[in-house]
């Protein structure tokens, strides 16, 4: 899970005599990714919800705008 990335790898830092490398590593990059697409995702949400101002949201609106329909 990319949310518990950092408590994990803060575990096998302070536990490994030698921590590994590639795992810190892909810890950052699934960091990087989950973060680059939570911003994406909120940007559609945002851009749907001032396009449609005075209409009450609904599920399919706010799935129609994940998925760049709306």
């Amino acid at each position: 899970m990319p949310l518990t990335a950092p408590g994990a790898i803060l575990e096998v830092v302070a536990i490994a005599p030698s921590p590994p490398w590639l795992m810190i590593g892909l810890s950052l990059l699934s960091q990087l990714m989950v973060a680059g697409i939570a911003i994406v995702l909120s940007g559609r949400i945002f851009r749907a919800t001032v396009l449609l101002y005075g209409v009450r949201p609904s599920l399919g609106r706010i799935l129609a705008a994940l998925s760049g329909r709306a």
